[in-house]
């Protein structure tokens, strides 16, 4: 293989890891926020709702 045929054979390469990592990343991203208990969060929003030294609420 020369190397005019290795560079774009490279990019190529490197741009499907790139693309496989972000997949799997979001697939990640994704379970994680599936598996987070809804009352729980619900409480907790309510509870910065109500007391305003909370920061960021």
């Amino acid at each position: 293989m020369t190397s005019n045929e290795m560079v774009p054979s490279l990019m190529f390469m490197t741009l499907i890891a790139v693309l496989l990592l972000a997949v799997g990343a979001l697939a990640w991203f994704w379970r994680k926020r599936a598996n987070r208990n809804p009352v729980a969060r619900e409480e907790a929003a309510e509870q910065a709702h109500r007391d305003p030294n909370i920061p960021n609420a």
